[in-house]
Order: C-alpha cells, then sequence, then structure tokens
C-alpha cells in the first residue's frame, strides 16, 4: 500500500481523488511525491508572473490566510500589504528561478528554496507552502540578496 501525504488526493489542478482511488492510480510513493512537488512548483512559479501578481483575485487564492514574508528589502509583510503591493506593482518583465530544491517537511507542507534573477538583481528564496482548506497554499515567505 502506498504512503502518502494526506493533501495528495485533494491537490488543486489534479483531478479530485478519494485516498483509495489515489492508491490505484500510483505505483509508488515517490511517483505521487514526484507529482505533488511538482504541483506547488509550478503555483510558486505563478507568483513570479505578472500577470497573476496584478490580479488581487489570483494571489488571494494562493496566499494562506496568515501568510507572512521576510522580503529581500528587510521589510516584513502581512497578507494584505502584500497583496496590495503585487497589485499595484507586479512588475513587467517575468523572473527567472534556478537551483530550486522542493522537500515535504510535513504530510501537509513543502519546502522550496531558490534562486531568483529579475533585471540583474539575484534573490536567495525560500517558500513554505502548506496544504489548507483544500488548496495548497504559501504560507511563509524570505527573499534575502546575494552580494
Amino acid at each position: 500500500m502506498c504512503v502518502m501525504p494526506r493533501a495528495v488526493w485533494a491537490a488543486p489542478g489534479l483531478v479530485i481523488l478519494t485516498e483509495a482511488q489515489a492508491i490505484g492510480r500510483y505505483c509508488s510513493p515517490m511517483s505521487l511525491e514526484h507529482e505533488v512537488l511538482a504541483q506547488v512548483e509550478a503555483l510558486e512559479r505563478r507568483l513570479l508572473d505578472p500577470l497573476v501578481r496584478g490580479d488581487e483575485d489570483a494571489v488571494d487564492a494562493l496566499l494562506h490566510p496568515a501568510f507572512v514574508e521576510f522580503g529581500a528589502s528587510g521589510r516584513v509583510w502581512d497578507r494584505s500589504a502584500t497583496i496590495a503591493s503585487l497589485h499595484a506593482d507586479p512588475g513587467d518583465v517575468a523572473t527567472t528561478m534556478a537551483d530550486l530544491q522542493a522537500a515535504f517537511v510535513s504530510e501537509d507542507c513543502v519546502l522550496l528554496t531558490f534562486r531568483t534573477d529579475r533585471n540583474g538583481r539575484a534573490v536567495l528564496r525560500s517558500s513554505l507552502w502548506c496544504f489548507d482548506d483544500g488548496a495548497w497554499r504559501i504560507r511563509f515567505h524570505q527573499g534575502t540578496p546575494t552580494p
């Protein structure tokens, strides 16, 4: 029997499956884990897209109700300030992502670490995505500028 995170069979973007259906669909826990990690990575990439960043409803759906960010600027951002800031200035160019690593830190939370580059400004980033109320949402994010 496959052992998998309980969030998997209801992950956004996937066909909603019962636990039994999810177990029957995947031959190993690793294939299921890989699919969930890929989905969370795709959600993170959505947050880097200027079209998504400028859409308050889209950002609202991706941020956990208790979201907080320690920004690369040194500022601490709460959920409402983040949504307002991204809507006001979504950017005009997509941010590139590199060196992406993803790992489950619990059955319902995934940690992503990666580098971004936007207009020549490199930043180390970490995001904690948690499965909450039927959806993967970003709970915490930190950006650290590189020298």
